[in-house]
């Protein structure tokens, strides 16, 4: 077997802006924000069959949800992104609470505004952000009726993390987790959303910058040589080979019940659960920790991110030994992809982050015991990424990236 990687010769590979065309170098996503209230939503392919919604309906958010009064409205969608997911075979259950009706913003920081504590079981507990308010919501789907009435028609198949769905009329806000996550719930199934599309903008959400307990988005783009770094890429097998987890699940990080993947169906598909796991180090002020001021460096693995540098996915038949013998020209490869993304456009990372907390030691007690009061956020954050694609998604079906990539055939007859 060559082992010269076909796409050594960079005259041959075709990276300077000369050899793009015009038409092909539409940045669809909008680095500095976006303005989607005027958005038609019919343009915006959904489903496995590109079905449309209807062109008289609007966009809505978190906040009408959470001010509605009246029941909810007709003709509106949410749209979020998948931002993380967690999984319990068994159930798992977390508590909700009512906010006064109105609005989380008439509750205020007034823990008197908030009443009706419950405990609510679930299977799969979805994080997304909205991409309106840019503020993070949940969906919770407690058994086989809300999998069968949100996934409708093969959906919970075709769909995974990092993927943007649309969410038709759903129910006024009336319930949070932790006293500050809106639970949305809708009778209609989810519309997965077929992107790119230019009609629909994809703002740009920097981390903020206040220490938060609250699960935060972020999703920044352009990221090029001074603040995106992508390196010490290697093979990782993932828990399992299904689609909804993006095979980001990593059997050695934890052993537990709740490093479970959530996929619906695994084993399906002719597909290696051997994939891409890189480290990603984010040199931008927004990603400053108290330990490296400005940066952050996170490990990722992820389907989406394998299937760049290859021209098809990997084949069941690839075992993670055969990935390894060819370690180097995999690496060499991504990073001439890496090079060309740069320079064109750059790369947009999408995820959330948390900040920690502790309790203040000093202000102990009655023999040491402390309330919840003297619970502080500590100025660290854990960041996570769940989706790292090029910002001009335009490039991916190009013949010059194509030329780029490896052929899956690299990996045969390794044993």
């Amino acid at each position: 077997m060559n082992n010269e990687p076909p796409h050594a010769n960079n005259n041959d590979a075709g990276l300077h802006q000369e050899n793009l065309q015009d038409n092909e170098v539409n940045v669809v996503i909008n680095n500095a924000g976006a303005n989607n209230n005027n958005v038609n939503l019919n343009l915006i392919p959904t489903g496995a069959n590109h079905n449309r919604f209807p062109e008289y309906m609007t966009l809505t958010n978190l906040d009408e949800l959470e001010q509605d009064t009246d029941g909810g409205r007709e003709d509106v969608v949410l749209i979020g992104c998948l931002i993380d997911l967690k999984y319990k075979t068994e159930g798992g259950s977390v508590t909700t609470s009512r906010h006064f009706r109105g609005g989380r913003s008439m509750a205020g920081p007034n823990k008197a505004a908030k009443f009706g504590n419950t405990s609510c079981g679930y299977r799969r507990l979805f994080t997304f952000v909205d991409i309106q308010s840019k503020r993070c919501f949940a969906v919770i789907e407690g058994g086989q009726d809300d999998e069968t009435a949100y996934w409708r028609a093969g959906g919970r198949t075709s769909f995974r993390i990092g993927d943007y769905l649309g969410i038709k009329e759903p129910f006024p806000v009336e319930r949070y987790i932790a006293g500050s996550l809106p639970i949305v719930r809708s009778d209609d199934p989810f519309k997965i959303l077929r992107l790119p599309c230019t009609e629909l903008q994809i703002p740009q959400i920097l981390p903020k910058p206040e220490s938060t307990t609250d699960k935060c988005p972020f999703i920044v783009h352009g990221l090029g040589q001074d603040n995106i770094t992508i390196h010490t890429i290697k093979p990782a097998k993932a828990i399992c080979n299904g689609y909804l987890c993006d095979r980001q699940r990593d059997p050695r990080a934890a052993g537990s019940e709740s490093n479970a993947c959530g996929c619906y169906e695994t084993g399906r598909y002719q597909a290696s659960n051997v994939v891409l796991k890189a480290r990603i180090v984010l040199r931008h002020a927004a990603f400053a920790r108290n330990d490296i001021e400005g940066s952050t460096c996170i490990t990722f693995m992820s389907w989406r991110l394998s299937n760049l540098l290859f021209k098809a996915p990997i084949p069941s038949t690839v075992t993670i030994k055969a990935m390894e013998s060819r370690e180097r020209e995999i690496r060499e490869a991504f990073r001439q992809i890496d090079t060309f993304v740069k320079d064109h456009g750059g790369w947009s990372a999408v995820g959330w982050f948390k900040s920690g907390s502790k309790r203040d030691a000093s202000s102990a007690v009655d023999g040491g015991n402390m309330a919840a009061e003297d619970t502080v956020v500590s100025e660290d954050r854990v960041y996570h990424i769940c989706s790292l694609y090029p910002t001009n998604t335009n490039l991916v079906g190009m013949n010059v990236f194509r030329n780029l990539q490896l052929d899956t055939s690299v990996l045969q007859g390794v044993l």
